[in-house]
């Protein structure tokens, strides 16, 4: 069933990133002195900015709140990502006039270009090939997911701030970008092992057990034993012979066995 709504999930993911796409190409018109217009350019750099982040969410949400099908939309959200921050190098260079050296010209855009090439690398070896490939490097290397959210966040922040053109044309992204990277620290927060194991501790304190009933048998006269579905200390579930809150206030064991009637 999980996966089921997984695989909707994913299909709706998709096509939401299509239709942003198609949107973005078929409304989008561009242009150096152009003010009030919609800006395909703008638009596809902070919808790469969004992807990534929500790709970033996706382990927190498996470690925090189990849910275990989290990470099959990592991978997708992550390559709309790459895919929206490449709309976003072309629209640029259309604009600029396919001038290359323009590129270099301001630190903001090589901290973008750097972004962008974190995400090319990524995208290229997502594959089960790459894995084979680069073995325990993999891991190294898409580990740099949190270097590029941190650079095209800070990327986007300071070409709002730089580039009067762009605050004429967004004036909604002051606003808006500063939450982005709010939500960007929280992420990698998330991701520190102290943290993590501050939040399971308060979990296993407050979370109370679950009791769960295991029968011996399916025939009348079965016994029914007792347990409890509590959290362990890496906040998986597992299964207690007694309750754990009664154990720490002293109180005795698991009722005993009681017989079925019928």
């Amino acid at each position: 069933m999980s996966k089921s709504i997984s695989k909707i999930g994913l299909f709706c993911l998709h096509l939401f990133a299509v239709g942003v796409a198609l949107y973005t190409i078929v409304q989008g018109k561009t242009g150096y002195y152009a003010v009030d217009t919609f800006d395909p350019g703008l638009a596809s750099g902070k919808w790469a900015v969004r992807f990534l982040l929500f790709s970033l969410s996706m382990t927190p949400l498996q470690t925090f709140i189990r849910w275990n099908q989290a990470s099959r939309f990592r991978k997708p959200s992550g390559l709309w990502s790459f895919g929206f921050a490449l709309l976003h190098i072309v629209y640029y260079f259309q604009e600029a006039g396919f001038n290359w050296g323009a590129l270099f010209q301001t630190g903001f855009l090589v901290q973008g270009l750097i972004g962008f090439l974190i995400l090319a690398a990524l995208a290229i070896t997502s594959n089960r090939w790459a894995m084979r490939r680069l073995k325990k490097n993999w891991k190294r290397l898409h580990r740099l997911v949190y270097l590029a959210g941190g650079v095209v966040t800070i990327h986007a922040l300071l070409a709002i701030s730089m580039s009067k053109k762009m605050l004429i044309r967004d004036p909604q992204a002051v606003y808006e970008l500063p939450i982005y990277l709010a939500l960007l620290v929280l992420l990698l927060l998330a991701r520190i092992p102290l943290v993590i194991r501050a939040f399971h501790r308060v979990q296993r304190e407050t979370a109370d057990p679950i009791p769960i009933q295991i029968f011996s048998g399916k025939k009348a006269g079965d016994e029914i034993q007792v347990r409890y579905l509590d959290f362990g200390e890496n906040g998986s579930r597992q299964v207690r012979a007694a309750n754990p809150r009664e154990e720490k206030e002293g109180a005795a064991g698991p009722q005993p066995p009681e017989r079925i009637a019928r």
